[in-house]
């Protein structure tokens, strides 16, 4: 069954690669526009790719920061962002546009605030985005406090 599902998937990348040839890195949408679609790349821990009515939108995750996806951590974060949004229909609010950054939901779930919950990442000083990034910091807080993910170890 899962060579099956493996199958599909190939043939549905490669024919949504085939499509959008040529309309790789279109134009960013403005800001606090929201796409809808499905991730079809994860470069690294933060940096998705979601492909939205045969276009492909690079963007960032907005206000969370993520281990060096060079490193172990970074590897582990990378598989566990995938897991979570690969291939899954989900809204992408792009709240930033040089560089494109984005609030990603998934059934209803907010991804940034979850990675954060589990401790997978922090949260940038810089968010500013209300009332996410309080209902973040008290996230990482909580995260801290609990020792769990990147802060095992912290002091």
């Amino acid at each position: 069954m899962k060579q099956i599902w493996i199958a599909i998937w190939i043939a549905f990348f490669m024919a949504g690669s085939a499509m959008a040839k040529d309309q790789v890195t279109p134009e960013i949408p403005d800001n606090e526009r929201t796409l809808e679609g499905v991730i079809i790349k994860v470069v690294s821990p933060g940096n998705l790719v979601v492909w939205e009515n045969g276009r492909l939108y690079p963007f960032t995750l907005y206000g969370i920061k993520l281990p060096d996806p060079d490193s172990d951590q970074g590897r582990q974060v990378k598989k566990t962002v995938s897991e979570q949004v690969f291939n899954k229909l989900l809204s992408v609010r792009l709240v930033e546009s040089d560089p494109p950054r984005g609030i990603v939901i998934i059934r209803g779930k907010c991804l940034n605030e979850t990675l954060v919950r589990q401790g997978v990442a922090g949260v940038e000083p810089a968010c500013k985005k209300e009332p996410h990034c309080s209902q973040w910091r008290k996230a990482e807080a909580a995260a801290r406090t609990a020792g769990i993910g990147i802060w095992k170890s912290a002091d």
